[in-house]
């Protein structure tokens, strides 16, 4: 089915709540006009980009359908059944941070533009079959034989987080197979706590969906990345895939990428970490001292978050911790992975080049008690870094 597109620009509206969850909307809020907020970034040689470059991110998602036509409202924040699909989304060359955007890649788009950095054009559903056949074609037909599977973290309704996939694949050049799974998020700050239990019922589900992905697609390698919540469920599949994949030589998970994870800090070090280096895939963690919705999860867990770095990143051989604190701030301190242009170009030579962190021209080494970890440059002063041809 088609689903015609809706164009929304940024808004809040007021909530009367408690006031430890005021604290939690004003964080949230900030990570959504950080959204809003144009840095600038993305020039083109030789003139002008266009308005806007069309993106196919293909999606899974557990969310209830709504049964409402519009992008915004066709998937809801309540529990449902497996459905997949492919979106167009429309991307603004303008609204570009990276230096690695490239808008030549992609088909232009001549059609009216949101103001938005990312918007839904048009939305089509799809049975499983259909789905995992067009994984296959489009891996099997592009030089990147890959698939970049995106979990988003709380606070986003699908709409959203389909617009952060697409922007996420345009600023870093990818050319494999976008694919976002969207869990069923609330979409708004206050319901935290119910996120919280919506990422564990989804987890099963993400399980069964990655095993299906390895499983019956030609795609060559999939490489998973997970921000904030998002995180919980990733890191519960992978420690339960462990010993299958050890024991499958089949199993072809690339890059995997823990960004902000929102997890408590100890279980991590205890249950998860052991786990992870025991992998053939590279595992890198993006930590910041400066996210005020990890340290607004602090306060609420009562206990440290993982993609918190102010009481130091957590280090462990195997695991590659890059600290994106000099590239950041309070207003894209939790989303520096898809705003800071140095942290999207680190993502860029990770994604694209299948670099290590000592090879990756965005990272300078740092040390922590005789261990090593690495933070991502701060290219104010120097530049845009340049690309490897």
């Amino acid at each position: 089915m088609k689903i015609k597109p809706l164009a929304m620009p940024c808004q809040t509206r007021p909530v009367r709540v408690s006031s430890l969850r005021v604290v939690l909307i004003i964080a949230f809020w900030g990570l959504i006009f950080s959204g809003c907020a144009h840095t600038g970034g993305g020039s083109v040689e030789g003139g002008q980009p266009p308005s806007g470059v069309l993106i196919e991110v293909l999606y899974a998602t557990d969310r209830n359908v709504t049964g409402d036509d519009k992008p915004t409202r066709f998937y809801g924040g309540n529990r449902g059944d497996m459905t997949y699909g492919r979106c167009q989304v429309v991307v603004r060359p303008s609204k570009a941070r990276s230096p690695y955007a490239d808008q030549t890649f992609w088909k232009p788009d001549a059609g009216k533009n949101s103001r938005r950095r990312a918007a839904l054009r048009s939305m089509d559903m799809m049975d499983k079959q259909e789905f995992l056949k067009a994984v296959t074609h489009r891996s099997t037909n592009n030089k990147n034989k890959s698939v970049l599977v995106y979990l988003h973290g709380y606070g986003r309704k699908f709409e959203r987080a389909m617009s952060t996939t697409a922007t996420l694949v345009y600023e870093m050049s990818y050319l494999g197979v976008p694919i976002l799974y969207s869990w069923p998020s609330k979409g708004s700050a206050e319901a935290y706590p119910a996120d919280r239990t919506a990422i564990d019922w989804s987890t099963p589900h993400l399980q069964t969906f990655l095993e299906t992905l390895a499983a019956d697609t030609g795609v060559d390698t999939i490489h998973l990345m997970a921000h904030s919540l998002g995180n919980r469920a990733l890191l519960k599949v992978l420690a339960n895939l462990t010993d299958t994949k050890l024991s499958n030589p089949g199993w072809n998970f690339g890059e995997i990428i823990l960004v902000a994870p929102d997890v408590d800090r100890a279980i991590f070090k205890r249950d998860y970490a052991p786990l992870l280096v025991k992998m053939d895939s590279r595992v890198t963690l993006y930590v910041s001292s400066i996210d005020v919705p990890l340290s607004v999860s602090r306060k609420i867990n009562r206990y440290p978050r993982v993609g918190d770095s102010k009481d130091g990143p957590i280090i462990r051989a195997g695991i590659e911790t890059v600290d994106a604190s000099d590239v950041t701030n309070l207003i894209i301190g939790h989303s520096y992975y898809r705003d800071s242009p140095e942290a999207l170009s680190d993502l860029y030579y990770l994604i694209n080049h299948r670099l290590s962190a000592d090879q990756r021209p965005t990272l300078v080494p740092a040390d922590a008690s005789g261990a090593r970890y690495w933070k991502i440059k701060s290219n104010k002063l120097s530049g845009k870094t340049k690309a490897i041809e």
